[in-house]
Formats: structure tokens, C-alpha cells, sequence
């Protein structure tokens, strides 16, 4: 589905961001599912980075895809991918708990020294702590 940010204003007695889900209007981000929070959340953050005086060209996310079902999980890499194209980010670290990444050419380091799951990964790091 579609899911769109509407204009918004914030006052010191109004702190509301509404948004479109299916052509409805949803008055406050407060009401989204987890999924909706985290495609909010990114979408946010990416929008206020463009404020910055500062370029960031590393980018982290921790375990923002955990609400994500397969399929939205596939839309929200393709995001991240389009997002760190257009604002330089040479550098994307995202911590997972979750094979989404199985299909795509990334480093992927594993701190439970578990073996490579996937042979096609060929930078399959296993991590040994203590």
C-alpha cells in the first residue's frame, strides 16, 4: 500500500503528525501500526537530515526492520538503497535479528559465529565475542 506524510505544524500545545493510509486520513502518527511507525520513523529521520548543516555519510539503524513482514522488508532496503543513492551516505550499518538481507550484495557480520547460512554471501563475517 501507499502510506503518505501530510503537512503538519507544530506548536508549544500541538504536537500532531497526520498521515494517508488507502486515501484515509489518519489524524496523528500516534495511531499507526509497528510496521507504519518504522516507514514513518525512517521517513522522518531522512527528512530532518536534509535540514542538517551536516553531511552525514554514515547511516545506522538498529533493528528498525523488526516489525516488518517479508514483503515490506524488501520495499523498506529498497528505500534505504534509494535514500543513501541521493544523500551520499557511503556507508550503511543496519543491525537485524532477521535473514532480510539473504538476497543482497552486503557484508554481513554475525556476532553468534553461527556458520554462513547462504552460500551466495560471499562476505559472511562470523564474530567470535569472548
Amino acid at each position: 500500500g501507499s502510506l503518505y506524510l501530510n503537512d503538519f505544524d507544530i506548536s508549544p500545545t500541538e504536537f500532531n503528525i497526520p498521515y494517508t493510509r488507502k486515501n484515509m486520513i489518519i489524524p496523528d502518527v500516534s495511531k499507526a501500526s509497528q510496521g507504519e511507525s518504522s516507514f514513518i520513523s525512517v521517513a522522518l529521520s531522512f527528512a530532518l537530515s536534509t535540514q542538517s548543516m551536516t553531511k552525514y555519510d554514515v547511516l545506522l539503524l538498529d533493528e528498525i526492520d523488526g516489525t516488518l513482514d517479508k514483503e515490506n522488508s524488501h520495499k523498506f532496503i529498497r528505500i534505504i538503497e534509494h535514500q543513501t543513492r541521493n544523500r551520499g551516505i557511503e556507508q550503511t550499518f543496519i543491525i537485524s535479528h532477521k535473514g532480510m538481507f539473504d538476497m543482497y550484495p552486503v557484508d554481513i557480520i554475525d556476532l553468534d559465529f553461527n556458520p554462513n547460512p547462504n552460500p551466495k554471501l560471499l562476505n559472511y563475517i562470523p564474530v567470535k565475542l569472548g
